[in-house]
C-alpha cells in the first residue's frame, strides 16, 4: 500500500462590500451577466480567520483583506484599502495588526 499525503482544507475567498456601498443590483446584473468592473469598485477579496489581538489576547472569527489575491496589482489594492475602515480589537480597542473588514 503507497503512502500519500491527503489535505482536506479548502480556501474560499468572500467579496466584502461596507454595508452602505453594496450596488442594490448587483445580483441581477451578475445573474443576467451584464456586470461591469464599475459594480466592484468598492468590493475587497477578503479571507474568513480566526485573528487574535497581540495585545489583549482576544480572539474571534473576522474577515481580512486577501492580500496574496492583488499580487502583481498594487495600485489597485492601495485604492481599495483606502476606501475601508479597519476594525480595532473589541476589546482593548487597539489595532488587530491585519487588514480586518468585519468582527462577527
Amino acid at each position: 500500500m503507497q503512502d500519500t499525503l491527503r489535505f482536506d482544507g479548502y480556501d474560499v475567498k468572500y467579496l466584502y462590500f461596507e454595508p452602505d456601498k453594496f450596488p442594490s443590483n448587483l445580483d441581477e446584473k451578475v445573474r443576467s451577466n451584464t456586470f461591469t468592473d464599475a459594480d466592484f469598485e468598492d468590493s475587497v477579496i477578503t479571507k474568513f480567520q480566526e485573528t487574535v489581538c497581540v495585545y489583549c489576547k482576544w480572539k474571534g472569527p473576522t474577515l481580512c483583506i486577501e492580500h496574496d489575491c492583488y499580487v502583481g496589482n498594487f495600485e489597485l489594492e492601495v485604492k481599495k484599502m483606502r476606501k475601508l475602515e479597519f476594525k480595532l480589537c473589541p476589546n482593548c480597542g487597539k489595532s488587530l495588526r491585519q487588514s480586518v473588514v468585519m468582527i462577527f
